[in-house]
């Protein structure tokens, strides 16, 4: 928005002016916001249908994600359409149970656009399990920032969320990216706003998910002590060989990710360690991580 010109030395009630004037600012973009989302709600449906034949392809998708218990993970909001927008809503459903919504930013494509005239609010409702998010690119009087297509698909927003501590490992959680499913008695529309006229357009949307992982493994390490070295190699031969109990990460056991327990693997390990010339497979050996291969290898490492 503009800015507001100060003298060089103003004096105690000029501060006490230009706080007032800030907080008035401050709540009629406020109120604006609640008028957009007005405006959008009820905007005719012969414009929309118009609007929506020029405007296609018009798509909005939430990204996937993986997170241990008690950790963050990042959903973009991802979006394209065809014809020029001025911002957009979009309300997003998730298990309250399982995940709270954390924090939201506008991408860069966003905020190189629109600058400091970006409208950008996630608003929280926790309690019914959603989020609605809204960006303006301007909300001043006259606009300066220019509306803009989004021709490929382009990130919008990231939305954050905290997995809940007692999470199961294994559960596949869906962010429902729904049009007038969430606010009752006056539920969000999913849509982008068109500069002309203030019409909106309807996306096709799709879902994201959030699944929930166990803490992960190091490739080699057999004894699961968080550490790849001799002792590994020696833990596998043991099971192998001598009757040792078996790995409790199968797939950390597994050094070359072929999906079999065999003699390969303490010999893979040990090439690795003293030849310095064979790297690891995902996730390797200094970062805890998920197996990106699939086999019949299991893993318990929920916690």
């Amino acid at each position: 928005m503009r800015s507001l010109s100060r003298s060089a030395s103003p004096d105690v009630r000029s501060y006490d002016s230009l706080a007032r004037r800030s907080l008035v600012r401050a709540a009629c973009r406020n109120a604006l916001i609640g008028v957009v989302f007005a405006t959008i709600a009820l905007t005719s449906g012969a414009n929309r249908s118009s609007a929506q034949d020029v405007c296609e392809p018009a798509e909005a998708s939430l990204s996937d994600a993986e997170g241990r218990p008690g950790s963050i993970v990042s959903i973009d909001l991802i979006g394209r359409v065809a014809c020029p927008i001025t911002g957009f809503s979009i309300a997003i459903g998730h298990n309250a149970e399982l995940l709270r919504f954390v924090s939201g930013a506008p991408s860069p494509l966003l905020t190189d656009h629109a600058r400091s005239d970006l409208v950008f609010n996630v608003f929280d409702h926790q309690a019914d399990g959603f989020v609605a998010v809204f960006a303006a690119f301007d909300l001043s009087f006259p606009i300066d920032v220019p509306p803009i297509p989004i021709p490929a698909p382009e990130t919008l927003a990231t939305i954050r969320y905290l997995v809940s501590p007692d999470a199961p490992v294994g559960t596949v959680i869906t962010l429902r990216n729904e049009n007038r499913t969430f606010g009752a008695p006056n539920p969000v529309a999913n849509v982008f706003t068109v500069a002309s006229g203030g019409t909106e357009v309807f996306p096709r949307l799709s879902n994201g998910t959030v699944r929930v992982v166990g803490r992960g493994f190091l490739r080699g390490d057999a004894n699961d002590d968080e550490v790849v070295d001799v002792a590994d190699a020696v833990f596998s031969l043991q099971s192998l060989f001598q009757g040792g109990g078996p790995p409790r990460c199968e797939d950390a056991a597994d050094a070359n990710d072929d999906g079999a327990l065999d003699v390969s693997d303490p010999i893979i390990t040990l090439i690795h360690l003293f030849s310095g010339r064979l790297a690891l497979p995902a996730p390797g050996p200094s970062e805890l991580g998920q197996d990106p291969t699939g086999d019949s290898l299991g893993c318990d490492t929920a916690n």
